[in-house]
């Protein structure tokens, strides 16, 4: 299976970041060795999150790692699927994501071609699985709409991510329609509140 060849790397944004800041010089090679390997993970762009983890970061002993891997850790997000836990990184997911979307372009081929040819499904259902609530809740701010982040996640996780019997292809814009329906009912709500004050003037007027 092939995997991505190459990713940027903004120097300056790393360098100047709190997160790297903060750790230590063995942190930063813990930290740089899982996103390494998140591109290089049967799930592309996850690591599980077991007892082996630390050896993966290549920490010298696991005590080490427990008593150091929170700088580290909170770099990483936790996705829960499939009855086991996830690491991933977001800023990670977002450039192996245009990586792949550049490599479309350039051979002109489609989203299933892609995935063939990159070995990278699993990017891009994210776009019809949001990776975590809080994804879904910083999409939901930027739109600015009204969307209860975390009732949308509870009620599609209720349903595995589906839409009547057909798996999610875009939550995100599965929360556009969310926002078209309160407009809708807000709107409605609004006419009734109208017509109702109308009624009460002329019920007034004809006293």
């Amino acid at each position: 299976m092939e995997k991505l060849e190459w990713l940027p790397l903004y120097i300056d944004k790393l360098l100047s970041s709190p997160a790297w800041k903060d750790m230590k010089d063995f942190q930063r090679g813990w930290y740089i060795e899982l996103l390494l390997r998140c591109t290089r993970s049967e799930r592309l762009g996850y690591l599980k999150m077991d007892e082996n983890l630390w050896r993966i970061a290549g920490a010298h002993s696991q005590p080490m790692w427990e008593n150091h891997k929170g700088a580290v850790m909170a770099c990483f997000k936790i996705r829960h699927d499939d009855g086991t836990f996830w690491i991933y990184n977001d800023r990670l997911f977002s450039v192996m994501e245009d990586q792949s979307q550049k490599y479309l372009r350039r051979v002109g081929g489609s989203s299933a071609s892609l995935s063939t040819a990159l070995g990278c499904s699993k990017i891009l259902n994210s776009k019809a699985k949001p990776r975590s609530i809080e994804e879904v809740e910083a999409y939901c701010e930027e739109r600015n709409k009204g969307v209860n982040a975390e009732a949308f996640w509870d009620f599609y996780e209720s349903k595995g991510w589906k839409v009547g019997n057909q798996a999610m292809k875009d939550w995100k814009a599965a929360v556009r329609t969310w926002e078209k329906r309160l407009g809708a009912e807000e709107k409605h709500g609004s006419r009734r509140d109208q017509e109702f004050a109308e009624a009460r003037k002329r019920s007034r007027e004809t006293d």
